[in-house]
């Protein structure tokens, strides 16, 4: 079977496994399946390097785009490599202070205390280990979003794994070529023509909805920032409802160029890089997944 499936099962899925053990395994039958049977784990890579497939051919990229997300993929997998090597001796704690809590929990009234911290300890020090980890494929995210623009990265915020695309995955204004301002005209243009009391309700999902949409890119945003933004597409989403129908008819795609812009980030011209130190995004967690180098390779090969 190809190594990739072994690094499917890599260290750092053993966090999870180790906070269930950790609390018990109550809902273990709720499981129909064995997810360390390899038979379904080979069958979950097979879904997710179509998943992955599919996202990429439908972000219409360059042959120069596809190169160079492989190489940035390759190099997640070198890090995941080294990083679940170095694991493997916090791992092999877990695995006696793991038992050691365990036969404590089932022979005494009382565990003892040193025992408790020791597996706990061991379990903090594999989550640190995880943390730092995705650090660094935080900082290869930051050259991921370098290669891709502003409408590529909203269709990778957006992206729900599929086995067949839908249709609209295919259409220019989700792959990031270039548009008018599309759908982001329509809703402002829904907008503006709401009675008072409704749109008092409407723009506050508007809004919110934004919001939603810049974090997919960015990361949380800090309490400062996350003001600037609302109040910003408040402002926009005001000012088309302002406009007359002649106004609107001149103006309407100019205003929908400014919301898209405050939520794909690409006012200026390139859209933002993640900020530094932020937590690794969707779009990190999709190209730089364990199998991703060999969808992208194939694709770029082509």
């Amino acid at each position: 079977m190809d190594t990739r499936w072994t690094k499917t099962v890599s260290i750092f899925g053993a966090v999870a496994a180790a906070v269930v053990v950790a609390a018990g395994s109550a809902a273990a039958p709720s499981s129909m399946l064995d997810p360390a049977d390899p038979l379904a784990l080979e069958v979950k890579a097979l879904h997710d390097d179509i998943s992955l497939a599919n996202l990429i051919r439908g972000l219409s990229l360059t042959g120069d785009q596809t190169a160079a997300l492989a190489d940035v993929a390759v190099r997640a997998d070198t890090l995941r490599a080294a990083h679940g090597a170095a694991a493997q001796p916090l791992l092999a704690e877990m695995d006696g202070s793991f038992a050691a809590l365990r036969a404590e929990l089932l022979a005494v009234d009382e565990p003892d205390p040193e025992v408790e911290r020791r597996a706990v300890a061991a379990q903090n020090a594999l989550k640190d280990q995880r943390r730092e980890f995705e650090r660094e494929l935080a900082d290869l995210e930051l050259e991921l979003r370098s290669v891709l623009d502003g409408g590529q990265l909203a269709i990778i915020e957006e992206f729900k794994p599929c086995l067949i695309p839908p249709q609209e995955l295919g259409e220019p204004a989700r792959v990031g070529q270039s548009d008018t301002g599309g759908r982001a005209q329509e809703v402002l243009g829904e907008l503006r023509v709401l009675p008072d009391n409704t749109y008092a309700r409407r723009v506050e999902r508007f809004v919110d909805h934004g919001i939603e949409r810049v974090e997919l890119r960015t990361g949380p945003l800090s309490d400062e920032a996350r003001a600037d933004h609302r109040a910003e597409l408040r402002a926009v989403a005001d000012q088309a409802r302002a406009l007359d129908d002649v106004a609107w008819a001149m103006e309407g795609q100019e205003l929908a160029a400014q919301l898209k812009a405050i939520v794909e980030g690409e006012r200026g011209g390139k859209p933002p890089a993640a900020p530094e130190g932020a937590e690794l995004t969707r779009v990190g967690r999709l190209l730089l997944a364990p199998g991703a180098s060999g969808v992208l390779a194939a694709l770029a090969a082509r």
